[in-house]
């Protein structure tokens, strides 16, 4: 499913740098008559992964 919503945010470390990893990515679009769009943060570092997720109302 990720592929097909996307990131709304990317951010990374250049290539060959400590490769940390912060993006905004939509799960779930809004439902008809449904002003929320189900997204989660993810956290990437060498040794942690993380992910949370967030209702962006529109």
């Amino acid at each position: 499913m990720e592929d097909e919503l996307g990131e709304l945010i990317h951010l990374a470390d250049p290539p060959g740098t400590t490769g940390h990893v912060v993006s905004l990515r939509v799960l779930e679009l809004p439902a008809p008559g449904r002003d929320c769009l189900d997204c989660e943060f993810v956290v990437e570092t060498e040794t942690v992964k993380g992910s949370f997720p967030v209702c962006h109302d529109r």
